[in-house]
């Protein structure tokens, strides 16, 4: 079995719901360890995934892109 904690003063900001969540995708037992289904509707993440976030998360992916390519781009040229 394994075991984890929440330690304080770290996981304090942290709300109760996420801290569900998170204990059942750590959850041992795969007949009880939530599915992608059961993730993607726990009330942390769908009242998390707000329309307002889409040009944030759009943005985000593609500065990484972005930063990617630079970075494969620099080790193209140390070759």
């Amino acid at each position: 079995s394994g075991s984890y904690s929440f330690p304080k003063p770290y996981w304090d900001h942290i709300s109760d719901s996420a801290k569900d969540l998170i204990t059942n995708l750590l959850e041992l037992d795969p007949k009880k360890r939530y599915t992608p289904r059961q993730t993607l509707e726990h009330p942390w993440v769908v009242d998390n995934t707000l329309d307002e976030n889409i040009p944030n998360i759009t943005q985000n992916w593609t500065d990484f892109k972005t930063k990617r390519g630079v970075i494969k781009s620099d080790l193209d040229d140390e070759e």
